[in-house]
């Protein structure tokens, strides 16, 4: 799945790709370089949950009474989401890749570097600690 990088000219390579659970940029995809993700930030989600809209749900109901069984089985194959998420992605060394894509797998893949937020931290502070 390879991803064009939007910042190449400040990161210095031209793609970003996920294979077998190691991240990589490169120019060549036979000279890739392995890189280690420090974090990453969701800039823009615009994904799209066809169940969630007035029309993906009317798809579904008029599949369910035009064809039965077969044509809710029909209509929930097509009815995935859309996915396209924009990312900026913190290495180690230091760089920023700025990236957007559409592939389910890598966005579950980054989503495992996006710091969670700590519901106790507030009251921590609160208490001084």
């Amino acid at each position: 799945m390879e991803i064009a990088i939007i910042n190449k000219e400040e990161v210095g390579r031209k793609y970003f790709n996920f294979v077998a659970g190691n991240f990589y940029v490169y120019d060549n995809p036979f000279k890739p370089e392995k890189v280690t993700i420090e974090k990453v930030v969701v800039i823009k989600d615009a994904s799209v949950d066809p169940r969630g809209t007035f029309r993906g749900m009317t798809n579904g109901i008029i599949g369910a009474i035009v064809a039965g069984v077969i044509g809710v089985m029909v209509v929930s194959a097509f009815s995935h989401v859309k996915w396209n998420v924009d990312f900026d992605i913190y290495l180690t060394d230091g760089r920023v890749l700025e990236i957007n894509t559409t592939s389910e797998k890598l966005v579950r893949a980054l989503m495992e570097y996006v710091p969670k937020d700590d519901p106790r931290a507030k009251y921590r502070k609160e208490r001084g600690r």
